[in-house]
């Protein structure tokens, strides 16, 4: 029995949460008079066919062949109210919900429900033990043996995640203008997903990839009381959050020695979080809102007093002397915003507002000394920063139906780094709708964004200083580099009949990073999309299409040295030092039709939908001066960047028997083809002469192409 079937029918036979729904929704429905009710069961046998990855076409969902079944409930007094649904019942994404109450009373409401995220089925690894905390591999325990490369010997397993949700809320209005709403909501998470270890460290592999377990359980509870009576509204709330995860670490045996290894994962933590919510309404037809938080995420880690280096071999901390065997992380989060919005005049309408965001690091700075090697200590950087954001905009009526609304803003940022400490958003923008005539609404825009940065030298925390004084000066990280960008916006809604609606849209945005030398210098993007629906009598056509262009340009140097830095001068001769460039191209687009037909009145109808979907990249790689060797222009371009094509198609025929009684045949179609540079030719392992090291794959995104046929047929009751 496979793990999916295994796990699947330990669940039939377990606590269903439905249980618990129906044991609390029963005897509170018992107390309201019967005044109406109903409700429907439905259920739908499936059968899938499906060739290719069936990890990727199930990614988020879980179409098998089976029974698939789904139950409403509701009922509804003058004063009590409720409703029950279940989808999907047993399977990987089943759901079920029930939520009511008293009207001006209270409300309540009680969930569970499940998602799978499947990455890939029949993954490989020479390791056993996958899934768990601790992988193993045979081989005598000597120095220098290699793990087998014939896969055919290596472990199967699936990278699968899954996610189970369950909570319950009650919210109490009883003293009115005060009301109280409590909530909790548990999450589980468990499955496998991969990790990479990076090329030449811990593993003694250039790339290590291994399933790392997941078992998380992170328990959500959230209180907020409130005052709510015209023309004031406020409320105070409480948040906190705890996350565990059953593995601190994964460990592992090296792969050229018999030592463990040890790779870090998410650490336990806490997180807890105040808010204050206010509003009021002033006078001249204006409202001032306010929004308070102040939120602290802690955790604490042990660090290792060891590690392998990559031949295996055990180095102590005597050499690497860290200043506390414990890490504590703090990061304090406080948010506070006003906005006053405001219509004094009929044709005039705007918004002032003001927001502040910081976030504080508390964390622990551990100084590493390493004393043998007679190097500088160093400490972990410390990361956060502060956000101050203030603008405004103003709604003008003008006469034909046409509104003019021109706003501003500018954001400062501070942050705790050393290359671009402070930055500055300018952003001003002008709207413009006209619906003059009866059949067409024209809405456009314009933005633009200027953003000012201070640049300084930066100073490393570890690695050669003057490598970094010869090449930061020409280096702006495009997160917080100087920006001007542009963007356009225009919109048509079209109805020149009643059956027939058509809309048109067309964005453009062009970024110019204007101090940048070395790094993302411009980015340009294209959207255009069309959307038409028309109705005819019994039939019911609808279609858009939907394309996308972005191109990146960036521009870089490689060199080994301080005095080769310079990518202006080109000041030594070699392969080893050269500059190079990148033109990234993204085209998608995507198209869809539908139809609807009534064939008989009340009794046959039939629906009809193809969608299509098409991305393709390109990456043009341009090398200069010194080219590297067995390399040219021609030769280092990408045609296959993140390509892929989906094609499907669902067909299907209603039946009303009765008003009750409603059956469905249908048929789906799926053809998804995906082709990328770094997954073509997948191979397991290979070697990397450069580290003289093998690199140990396990098959994570392999083949994500996939067909796949879907018959279906449903049978509904309602009542």
């Amino acid at each position: 029995m496979s793990r999916k079937n295994q796990r699947r029918w330990e669940m039939k036979k377990a606590y269903i949460p439905v249980t618990a729904m129906l044991a609390v929704l029963l005897p509170l429905a018992s107390y309201a008079d019967d005044k109406s009710a109903g409700g429907s069961i439905e259920v739908a046998p499936t059968l899938a066919d499906v060739s290719g990855s069936k990890a990727k076409f199930n990614e988020y969902r879980d179409i098998e062949d089976g029974l698939y079944g789904a139950v409403r409930l509701w009922k509804e007094t003058d004063t009590f109210f409720f409703n029950f649904q279940a989808d999907d019942i047993l399977y990987d994404t089943q759901s079920y919900r029930v939520h009511g109450g008293d009207y001006g009373r209270y409300k309540f409401n009680l969930f569970y429900d499940e998602i799978p995220h499947n990455l890939t089925y029949d993954a490989k690894t020479f390791y056993s033990g996958a899934g768990t905390a601790n992988l193993t591999y045979s081989g005598a325990n000597l120095v220098n043996v290699v793990p087998s490369t014939d896969t055919s010997t290596w472990n199967t397993f699936d990278y699968e995640v899954d996610r189970k949700n369950q909570g319950a809320g009650l919210r109490l209005d009883l003293l009115k203008p005060l009301y109280m709403d409590v909530s909790f909501k548990q999450e589980k998470r468990e499955g496998i997903k991969p990790a990479g270890l990076a090329p030449g460290t811990t593993g003694g592999s250039s790339a290590l990839e291994l399933p790392e377990p997941v078992d998380y359980v992170t328990d959500n509870l959230k209180a907020e009381i409130g005052y709510s009576l015209d023309p004031i509204f406020a409320s105070v709330s409480y948040l906190y959050s705890k996350f565990e995860n059953d593995n601190d670490n994964l460990f592992f045996r090296h792969t050229v020695s018999a030592n463990s290894d040890a790779f870090t994962l998410a650490p336990d933590n806490d997180y807890y979080k105040f808010a204050f919510k206010g509003g009021a309404k002033l006078p001249m037809s204006s409202t001032l809102n306010l929004n308070a938080g102040r939120s602290v995420a802690e955790t604490s880690v042990g660090l290792f007093s060891s590690f392998l280096d990559t031949n295996g071999a055990t180095t102590t901390t005597t050499s690497y002397v860290l200043s506390d065997s414990v890490f504590d992380g703090k990061v304090v989060t406080t948010n506070y915003d006003v906005i006053l919005t405001g219509n004094p005049l009929s044709f005039l309408h705007g918004k002032l507002f003001y927001k502040f965001y910081e976030k504080e690091n508390k964390s622990d700075e551990i100084t590493h000394t390493r004393v043998l090697a007679g190097l500088d200590p160093f400490h972990n950087h410390l990361f956060g920063y502060e956000k101050d954001t203030y603008g405004g905009e103003i709604g003008i009526k003008l006469p034909a139906n046409f509104t003019l609304t021109p706003s501003y803003k500018h954001v400062k940022t501070e942050r705790h780094r050393g290359d671009l400490p402070v930055s500055k958003d300018d952003i001003y923008g002008i709207a413009a709708r006209w619906s003059g005539l009866d059949f067409l609404t024209v809405r456009a825009g314009y933005e633009r964004l200027e953003r000012s940065s201070d640049w300084q030298q930066l100073t490393l925390v570890t690695g050669t200083q003057a490598t970094a004084n010869a090449i930061e000066p020409f280096i702006r990280r495009f997160d917080a580099a100087p920006l001007d960008q542009d963007t356009y916006k225009l919109s048509l809604d079209i109805s020149p009949t009643d059956n027939l609606g058509i809309g048109l849209g067309y964005q453009h945005k062009k970024s110019e990073y204007t101090d940048t030398i070395l790094g993302l210098r411009d980015d340009e993007t294209d959207i255009f999309d069309v959307s038409a629906d028309y109705t005819l009598g019994k039939v019911t056509l609808a279609g858009y299409f939907s394309y996308e262009k972005t191109d990146q340009f960036q521009f870089q140097r490689r060199f080994t040295s301080a005095a080769a830095a310079n990518p202006l001068t080109d000041t030594t001769v070699g392969d080893g030092h050269y500059n190079w460039q990148i033109n990234e191209e993204n085209i998608s687009y995507d198209y869809g039709l539908s139809a609807e037909v009534a064939l008989v009145p009340d009794k046959w109808r039939i629906k009809a939908q193809f969608d299509h979907v098409n991305s393709n990249g390109t990456l043009d790689f341009t090398l200069y001066e010194s080219i590297p060797t067995d390399f040219t222009n021609d030769t280092v371009d990408q045609a296959n960047w993140d390509d892929y094509r989906k094609d499907s198609l669902q067909l299907k025929a209603i039946y009303d028997i009765n008003k009750n009684l409603v059956s469905t045949f249908g048929y789906a179609y799926e053809k998804y083809k995906y082709s990328d540079a770094a997954l073509d030719n997948y191979r397991y392992f290979f070697s990397n002469t450069s580290l003289t090291a093998t690199n140990y794959l396990t098959g994570a995104y392999k083949d994500q192409s996939y067909e796949a046929n879907v018959f279906f047929a449903t049978m509904k009751y309602s009542f």
